[in-house]
């Protein structure tokens, strides 16, 4: 087997008594490009690009605000709640307060 990683991730839902674990190898066919990735997957890295970039980690310095903000609006899906256009819009709002 090709594999470069086992990942292992483990859940809780909201008032739930008991954690749902997922495991599968990483393997060096398994990336796709982010453009293929789910909506769901596309908006939630939008959404850890967007923590990490206030917490001014290095590794996402690179993508400015509008590419960030960009990822979350192609990602937003049906949007009953208007909740992911909010953070679109909260994207805008940091790019604005971190503009000198």
């Amino acid at each position: 087997m090709n594999e470069l990683a086992f990942l292992k991730l483990r859940w809780k839902a909201p008032n739930s008594d008991s954690s749902q674990l997922i495991s599968v190898p990483v393997t060096a066919s398994s990336p796709k490009p982010f453009a293929q990735a789910s909506i769901d997957s596309r908006f939630m890295g939008a959404v850890a690009a967007f923590g990490q970039k206030l917490r001014n980690n290095a590794a996402v310095a690179q993508p400015p605000w509008e590419h960030i903000a960009a990822w979350a609006r192609s990602a937003k899906g049906e949007d009953t709640n208007g909740y992911r256009a909010e953070f679109v819009q909260r994207v805008k709002d940091a790019k604005r307060l971190a503009t000198p």
